[in-house]
């Protein structure tokens, strides 16, 4: 750090502190010859990383999940957490209340009468195949 003095006017001094010109306030200065190409001589490089987190089924929008240790690291101090936030996002398909998915499906009255029988792909890609008892009538609502 450096201290300047500055003159305001007869009598009149003010005095602050600035981090040094030359070393950028680190108390070193790295060789020009020596130092890395990449980060410049900061010891710190900037890097994409992908994080997966599994999510719990059904969770709620702005659940959070904390992964220790992933986040910036600095020289000499402790990497920071990554904090995910879901976000969940509206689908054509299924409506969600809670923790369950709805699905609205019209059906025509034969079908109502004599038992369903047709396939869905859930949000997971799985193909899934709905069926009903022979002879069960469905009630509206």
């Amino acid at each position: 750090m450096v201290t300047k003095m500055r003159q305001m006017g007869p009598g009149m001094y003010s005095q602050s502190t600035q981090p040094c010109d030359t070393c950028d306030g680190q108390g070193e200065i790295i060789n020009l010859e020596k130092r890395c190409k990449t980060c410049k001589g900061k010891k710190v490089k900037r890097d994409k990383k992908k994080i997966e987190q599994e999510v719990d089924k059904g969770c709620p929008n702005n659940e959070q999940y904390t992964v220790s240790g992933e986040g910036d690291c600095v020289p000499d101090v402790e990497a920071g957490d990554v904090i995910i936030v879901v976000k969940v996002r509206n689908n054509k398909i299924y409506s969600r209340k809670g923790a369950d998915l709805y699905m609205e499906k019209e059906i025509t009255l034969l079908e109502a009468l004599t038992g369903i029988d047709f396939t869905i792909m859930h949000l997971d890609g799985r193909i899934i195949r709905i069926t009903g008892s022979k002879g069960q009538i469905i009630k509206p609502g």
